[in-house]
């Protein structure tokens, strides 16, 4: 999530054009290089989020009753989410809520740690 954050600050016109880049339905029937490429490439970074949370669920620090390919989109978009609200709120939400970029991804990383972390059952 930093890194999003740190790669929207320091080069906004590549976060937009990977924030706002989408696919169509065409570009699946007759795909160029280019097009290919950029699927490639999301792939990997989607796997890496993939693995990551199936290796959490293989060492039992993550809860194996979630779905992970639907797990991975979430924080995919509560990324994203985040990120435009601060890209596009940052004051609004300091003056009136006093809270900063800062202390938003952290709170969002407690919030994901509770929600994958897996619970010692009571017996």
């Amino acid at each position: 999530m930093e890194t999003w954050l740190e790669l929207n600050q320091k080069y906004p016109d590549y976060y937009r054009a990977i924030h706002f880049y989408e696919n169509r339905e065409v570009d699946f029937q007759d795909p160029d290089e280019i097009t290919l490429a950029l699927c490639r490439e999301g792939k990997k970074s989607f796997q890496v989020s993939v693995m990551a949370i199936e290796e959490g669920i293989q060492d039992q620090s993550i809860r194996e009753d979630i779905d992970v390919v639907s797990t991975v989109i979430t924080l995919w978009g509560m990324v994203i989410g985040l990120n435009t609200i601060i890209t596009k709120k940052e004051k609004y939400i300091k003056n009136y809520y006093k809270k900063t970029p800062a202390e938003l991804v952290k709170e969002a990383y407690r919030f994901i740690q509770r929600s994958l972390k897996k619970r010692n059952k009571v017996t």
